[in-house]
């Protein structure tokens, strides 16, 4: 059987323990077979409804919203809320119960918000996919694991919530971030992070230069002489291993950019450290 054929899908989840987003259950309900209400009521977490087939009706906060395919809205506990599948073309619709003390915030993440429960649910077809994936499972009586659930509102998450975070990060910030999380790689270039952030190489040097004082080029080369002096210091990695740790192709061309940059040899610095440390110890 397909699973938009079934009539309704129940999977709870017990005992979770986590504190910042759970899933206390997830479903999907077929209004062919399903009886509807149209009775307002409450409810004591969130939900997050997708929309696969067919059409309904939101009631929330005195709005009243259409609902079709292909749309999803999001409820907040303990407020009053109505809806209904329309007469002609009753909807299915999968479902998430979340809980936990972020769960208002990943709504918005997802770009539904009390003001605006309703949204066009991007990459639907992606969406749908991870729904088939999961349900479909079930209905095999295939266990259906609680980081099953997880990973498919992650990924419903991550397709809709891109706006989200294009419109609350702070460019020099994520160029920072991906620097710091890019720096020991060989292949990171001025020209890589232009293409990651789809920037030209004058903007990225000018909104480098303005919120960090220096290009992007030397804040790179400051990761790696930082994290390389770490290394001679803390670990007995040859130079060689050090400078490939640090995203140097060449140990030659690292010494001598080392050299350059702290005025001695990799060698040298450590040899400095090994003695201030036994100096201190005395």
């Amino acid at each position: 059987m397909k699973f938009l054929e079934a009539k309704s899908i129940f999977i709870p989840f017990f005992s979770r323990i986590d504190k910042d987003m759970l899933i206390n259950s997830i479903g999907f309900d077929n209004f062919n077979y399903v009886a509807p209400s149209k009775v307002f009521r409450v409810q004591s977490y969130c939900t997050l409804h997708v929309v696969l087939e067919g059409s309904g009706v939101l009631k929330y906060k005195k709005n009243v919203y259409k609902v079709s395919k292909g749309d999803m809205f999001f409820l907040p506990p303990n407020t009053n809320f109505c809806y209904y599948p329309s007469d002609e073309d009753p909807w299915k619709y999968a479902w998430f119960g979340l809980d936990g003390e972020s769960a208002l915030f990943y709504g918005e993440k997802l770009g539904l918000t009390q003001g605006k429960p309703v949204k066009k649910c991007k990459y639907f077809d992606n969406v749908y996919l991870q729904f088939e994936h999961l349900f479909t499972k079930k209905l095999k009586q295939i266990s259906i694991g609680y980081y099953d659930a997880l990973s498919t509102f992650y990924k419903i998450l991550d397709y809709n919530s891109r706006d989200y975070e294009a419109k609350n990060t702070n460019l020099p910030d994520a160029i920072v971030d991906y620097i710091k999380c890019s720096y020991n790689k060989t292949d990171l270039t001025v020209a890589t992070i232009c293409d990651y952030f789809n920037i030209s190489h004058s903007y990225l040097c000018r909104i480098f230069k303005e919120s960090h004082d220096c290009s992007a080029k030397n804040y790179i080369l400051r990761l790696r002489m930082s994290e390389a002096c770490r290394l001679l210091e803390t670990t007995t990695l040859s130079v060689k291993e050090i400078a490939y740790s640090v995203g140097f192709k060449d140990n030659i061309h690292f010494m001598k950019i080392f050299k350059r940059y702290l005025d001695k040899t990799p060698s040298e610095y450590r040899k400095q450290a090994i003695i201030t440390h036994v100096s201190k110890s005395d």
